[in-house]
């Protein structure tokens, strides 16, 4: 058996859950055993999964100690964010003057 750790980071909290997995278990076959993966699934349509900032695929093999991270879909295009703050900082200095 391996411990695995689960975590939901939604906008006003990270959730975490700890299970002991069968040793050799895929990411796909271990998800049906955390209570908060039925909550990612209902509130993201398609969750992307992590194990340590990195993406992975569905088929990889779980070690021990592995972090499961779920990733949102972004909010706002970084570009397009960037855009904003620039804006928004441009009016402030425009305003001071």
């Amino acid at each position: 058996m391996i411990k695995i750790e689960y975590v939901l980071a939604l906008p006003n909290e990270q959730l975490q859950e700890y299970q002991m997995i069968e040793e050799g278990s895929a990411l796909k076959d271990a998800l049906s055993s955390f209570a908060l993966d039925k909550k990612a699934k209902a509130m993201i349509e398609s969750p992307i999964y992590g194990i340590f900032n990195q993406s992975v695929e569905l088929d990889y093999v779980l070690q021990d100690g592995d972090r499961i991270e779920v990733y949102r879909p972004l909010q706002i295009d970084p570009k397009t964010a960037r855009t904003i703050r620039a804006e928004r900082k441009r009016k402030l200095l425009n305003s001071k003057k």
